[in-house]
């Protein structure tokens, strides 16, 4: 009787699995080929950036920059960071998957170009019964499917992403030295089953929650206005051009290049 206890233990201890993706922990500085100057700037135009005042720094696109370090004043200190997670997790009938990056400046000199967008929920709740068996289907969603109904929207700041002909200007109201979320991506889904109920029907469950949120556009390079503010007070601007790559439950960041105003 004991070893019929331990097989069914080890029975249930197998059919639920649980598998998590740890952060890149890969943490470097970043090229620094210039010392700051007395110089302070009000604005910067992208479309104008092959000039002796920009200090540009080009890199592989394809290569995987989660954790990387910014020094952008040449002082030997971090000054902002790409922060890459994701995870996988696998317990019984649920598996959630998710994966975000972020940019987080590391002192209150450094600021980021934030905007705003409208975060929608929608949810969809379905029913089907065929024979003596029901199909109960539940949805909570960022984005909308046939027979979606719009439950709630809220507003929430993102790393704002600019085009290659913006002027960048140093008094933008949008400025902020707080971590700034580029996407994010979420899914958790559970399904299970239980047989016959007191009316005779058998019934299939799944009930999803899945989230895509952030402005920067998923597997595109876009140019992240970034501003520094130099101990004297003199007004640095500059860009990432970064392109995030989040796949469910794996994230993936890969830099075109960064420039700063010297």
């Amino acid at each position: 009787m004991k070893q019929f206890y331990f097989i069914l233990f080890l029975t249930l201890l197998t059919s639920c699995n649980k598998d998590k993706v740890e952060p890149n922990g890969n943490s470097s500085f970043s090229s620094c080929a210039f010392s700051s100057t007395n110089t302070s700037f009000s604005q910067l135009d992208l479309a104008q950036t092959n000039n002796s005042d920009l200090y540009f720094l080009e890199l592989n696109v394809s290569d995987d920059v989660n954790g990387m370090v910014f020094d952008l004043n040449c002082d030997g200190i971090g000054d902002l960071r790409i922060d890459g997670n994701s995870d996988q997790d696998w317990f019984c009938q649920t598996s959630t998957a998710s994966s975000n990056l972020t940019l987080t400046p590391l002192n209150q000199n450094t600021y980021i170009l934030s905007d705003s967008r409208i975060d929608s929920t929608f949810q969809l709740s379905s029913v089907d019964t065929s024979g003596t068996s029901i199909q109960d289907y539940q949805l909570v969603s960022s984005y909308s499917v046939t027979g979606s109904i719009l439950t709630q929207t809220n507003t929430n700041f993102y790393c704002s992403s600019q085009d290659s002909t913006t002027t960048v200007w140093a008094n933008d109201s949008r400025w902020v030295s707080s971590p700034q979320v580029i996407r994010d991506h979420y899914k958790s889904t559970t399904t299970y089953y239980f047989g016959s109920d007191q009316n005779g029907y058998s019934h299939d469950i799944s009930d999803i929650q899945e989230f895509n949120r952030g402005i920067i556009p998923n597997y595109q390079v876009s140019w992240i206005p970034i501003k520094f503010i130099t101990n004297d007070g003199n007004v640095k601007l500059g860009y990432l051009k970064l392109r995030p790559s989040l796949y469910l439950g794996f994230v993936n960041a890969g830099l075109a290049g960064w420039a700063i105003q010297r």
